[in-house]
């Protein structure tokens, strides 16, 4: 999709990055270790006043964001001693970098020791309730709308000049078991440097945590709640929060060892019942992608009838760094956002669509007239005001006369 757009973009010259961050706090930053200087993948920072967290990337940065002011964040990695901090805010981008303490805890030769106990519980249980909730479950379809954007990283990253594509759809999609998926575009649009025809994203099949493997193109990875994962994975319990109106525990997972493809980063499970409400992680490093760097996985769950708990938010986030430029407009290191609203599950009502398959995507013969008022609609994922200055800017440059093209 972005080989296509590059023939129609050279001629596009970004104005000055805005003010898009004028009435919010941006603290960016690293996560080394003290003993060693090295940066710390995958610790958990959360913010204890605004809610919310995330996760270091590959070479230990970090990005949080939320109203200006005292931020107090927590921060943890397994292995390490947990650290609070508060950070004055102001307006605009703050560096804050972050040193963690290894910690010095001396264990018998045991292969699990005492404090591992709890999270083992919790897995277990929900283990457990994977089998109650999803044995039984045939078939479901939903309802989403999918934004796509692509950015330069050699530009500031909340600024219009480096917006290089955007796109949104909005999808009709469903599942039957064991795995057959079709997906339908109802509707589309993009930045004027994509052609319509070019525009196929959608949620794409939710990746199944319920499920005991999780593929990634060459990579079989397994899930964080399959039954066997116990022989796969370390879990501790970082914290208890509040998630979606439910007490919940976050756990981090990560890989007893890196000789097999696996996740590591954080899940949510809910007390009492035990069922997953939010997921967060990368990969570790044996699952290598050509030029992908800093993969992140997201996931956010809520009941949606019955018990069920369905994603509502899907979040697929990553770096491509090809090394050189390429001819025409398009950088060597990119950044890719696909984020998926999703709603209106319904459940086990049959009634597939006509010729389904294993993996299928149809344009719907109306997706490119919809009505303007379907963006404003549920669901809707709001352009930042950077995205929608970037995609002024790109329509209008496409639209100048050849001979004012500068």
């Amino acid at each position: 999709m972005l080989g296509a757009a590059v023939e129609r973009a050279a001629a596009q010259q970004p104005p000055p990055p805005g003010a898009a961050l004028r009435d919010s706090a941006v603290i960016v930053g690293t996560v080394f270790d003290t003993v060693s200087g090295a940066p710390i993948r995958l610790a958990t920072l959360r913010l204890l006043d605004a809610g919310g967290s995330v996760l270091t990337d590959d070479a230990g940065r970090y990005r949080v964001t939320a109203a200006p002011g005292m931020l107090r964040l927590a921060v943890r990695q397994i292995g390490y001693a947990p650290l609070s901090l508060t950070v004055t805010a102001p307006p605009g981008v703050t560096r804050q970098d972050i040193y963690l303490r290894p910690a010095a805890i001396a264990l018998p030769t045991v292969t699990v020791s005492a404090a591992d106990e709890p999270a083992r519980r919790i897995i277990a249980a929900a283990i457990a309730r994977k089998h109650e909730l999803f044995g039984r479950m045939h078939d479901y379809r939903y309802d989403a709308a999918v934004k796509f954007v692509v950015r330069d990283l050699a530009k500031p990253p909340d600024s219009a000049a480096s917006v290089l594509v955007i796109t949104e759809t909005r999808t009709r999609a469903y599942w039957e078991r064991p795995a057959r998926y079709q997906e339908t575009i109802l509707a589309r649009r993009q930045s004027s440097n994509l052609q319509a025809e070019q525009n196929l994203v959608t949620v794409g099949e939710i990746v199944n945590f319920n499920r005991e493997r999780v593929d990634l193109r060459r990579y079989s990875l397994v899930s964080p709640i399959a039954d066997d994962v116990l022989e796969y994975y370390d879990y501790r319990v970082l914290d208890t929060l509040i998630v979606e109106g439910r007490r919940a525990f976050r756990l981090a997972l990560q890989p007893k060892a890196d000789a097999s493809p696996l996740f590591v980063g954080v899940i949510d499970i809910a007390d009492s019942t035990y069922d997953l409400l939010a997921i967060d992680v990368g990969v570790n490093r044996t699952v290598r992608f050509n030029f992908v760097r800093n993969l992140r996985y997201r996931q956010r769950l809520r009941d949606m009838g019955g018990g069920r708990w369905m994603p509502y938010e899907v979040r697929l986030a990553g770096e491509v760094h090809i090394g050189i430029r390429l001819p025409g407009w398009l950088p060597g290191d990119l950044a890719f956002e696909h984020v998926a609203s999703l709603g209106d599950f319904r459940f086990d009502e049959g009634r597939p669509p006509t010729e389904l398959r294993e993996f299928r995507v149809v344009v719907s013969d109306a997706a490119d007239q919809p009505d303007s008022a379907l963006w404003a609609g549920p669901r809707a994922i709001p352009l930042t005001p950077a995205e929608s200055s970037a995609w002024a800017r790109i329509d209008s440059a496409a639209h100048e006369p050849p001979g004012l093209v500068v």
